[in-house]
Formats: structure tokens, sequence, C-alpha cells
């Protein structure tokens, strides 16, 4: 398959592509900084097809362009680096064009901790962290707050096999206390111990996702405590099942769209080496007509 990159200078690939809000936020704040770069979204039809586009995004003149799913580790072959942070994650959501030399990173955790900070005012240093989900996103979020440094990371899935390997991945770089548990979390239980006394529990998986969002990924909500800060990185619906539990709770609550602009603000200096307005990503994704 031919790919034509004369359109923009920025893109953002996946399949599919079309409810992106990436280009949206992204090219408010080219336009804000007065730049002269174009960023659009491209629908990459398979995984066949990601050597055709990277080939002619080497000899196109694309400055950089976000992965989003299903493609942010079938990229990895492609690419000529991959920075720290995505070797660790094994997975990539932003690739800068280094003069033909393709630099893979991940900043989906740097955006979660952006949002943290801008958002709440609050640091993860010394924190005691529950996280749901052993995926993609739960990879480079727990690697995020391991930098960070957090106290201790329980890891809860519903598949174990799962979470023992980021467990297992995340122990042989950091040396802080990592534990590993069940969704299926019963009163009385590690797991429900875990969650009770955790300063930070973070809802990493796709569970209660519109148009599912009837749904949650813990159907025992018992350990939830005034102070916690929850999180759920999911941003349609803007309060999930989780979030709306974490309230009635007395928690803290916080949604996918600072981790969202947050993502995008570090890949967008990566782009261009200028910081991003991150309040005007935010504005970006919130005024979009699906919400």
């Amino acid at each position: 398959m031919k790919f034509d990159l004369t359109a923009a200078s920025l893109f953002v690939i996946g399949n599919p592509i079309h409810h992106s809000v990436s280009p949206r936020m992204h090219q408010a704040v080219i336009d804000e900084l007065g730049l002269d770069l174009q960023y659009s979204a491209l629908r990459i039809p398979s995984e066949v097809d990601l050597a055709a586009f990277f080939d002619a995004m080497k000899h196109g003149g694309i400055k950089g362009v976000n992965v989003t799913v299903p493609y942010k580790e079938a990229v990895l072959p492609h690419l000529d680096h991959l920075d720290d942070a995505a070797k660790r994650c094994g997975a990539v959501n932003t690739i800068v064009n280094q003069d033909g030399r393709l630099i893979g990173y991940n900043t989906d955790g740097l955006g979660l901790l952006k949002s943290i900070k801008e958002d709440l005012g609050k640091e993860v240093f010394g924190q005691k962290v529950v996280i749901i989900g052993a995926g993609g996103a739960a990879r480079g979020i727990v690697d995020a707050l391991c930098q960070s440094g957090i106290a201790s990371c329980a890891i809860l899935n519903r598949t174990l096999s799962k979470a023992e390997t980021l467990r297992y991945d995340m122990e042989s770089v950091y040396k802080n206390p990592f534990y590993v548990g069940s969704t299926d979390v019963q009163e009385g239980s590690l797991e429900w111990t875990w969650l009770n006394d955790a300063d930070i529990v973070i809802q990493s998986t796709s569970v209660g996702l519109s148009p599912n969002d009837h749904d949650t990924p813990v159907k025992t909500i018992s350990w939830l405590r005034p102070g916690q800060l929850c999180i759920d990185i999911i941003y349609k619906p803007l309060e999930t099942v989780f979030l709306k539990q974490a309230i009635a709770a007395g928690a803290i609550p916080l949604n996918g769209v600072g981790m969202l602009a947050g993502q995008g603000a570090a890949a967008f200096e990566l782009f261009t080496g200028r910081p991003a307005n991150y309040h005007l990503m935010k504005k970006e994704i919130l005024n979009v007509d699906r919400y």
C-alpha cells in the first residue's frame, strides 16, 4: 500500500482512527504557537501496511507520529531506537523522525503524572498504589510511577499471569515492593486490604468505557474510603461507575482527560522542542461534540 503524507507533517495512526481527538488538541497548540505545521489522522488498515508507512515517513519529511490502538506494540520492529521507558514498557505511543532515524517513546505514564500534578496539585512520591489492569496502559503507568518513587505497587488483573509478567518486568528494574492479585476482590482478602490501604487506586482497563458504561472492574467496593485518590483513565464517559462509587465514598476522583492531554503535551514537546499548553489540550478534548 502507498501512503501520501503530503497533507501534514505530524500524524496519529491507528485503526480505527476517525474518533481520535489528537488532531484537534495538537493543532490547537500548533496554531497558538504560530508554527508552520499540520497535524492529521491516518488509518493504517493492517499491521502489514506498517512497513510501507514508515518507509514513506522516513523519506517524506514527516516530523513525527502518535500511535494508538492496535499498533503500540506492532510498530516496535520498524523503529531504529527506543528510549528507556519505551523499552521497559514494550510499547510506543510517540515516534520522532530524527533525520531518517525513527525513535520510539512512551509518554502515557508521563501524561498521568502531569494530570495528577496539574489538576490536583499532588505528587506520587512515597505513595502506596494499586493498579487495576496489566495491559499496555498499565505498563506505562507503573513504569512512570516507579520512576517517581512510589512506596509500593499492587497489580490486580483478571488474568493473573499477565499481572505476574508485569510484576516480573518491573521488579527487574525497580526495588520497591510489588504484589499481584485478582480483580475478584472479596471483603477481608489481601486484595481488599491492599485497596483499602492504598493512597492511589488507578483503573487502567477498558471496563466501563462507553457504550458499556454500566460496568466496573471491581464489584466489591467496601474498601473505598475518604481521601483516597481514585483514577480512571477512561475519558468517555467523563464519570465512570468506578468514579461515581469513589465520589460517593468521599474519595478524590480523576478521569482520563488529563492523562490524554498530558501524554499529548509530552509528545508535542518531543516533536517540536516547544512546551505545549496542557490546559488548552484539555479544553479541546472536552469541547469535542461526542461529549
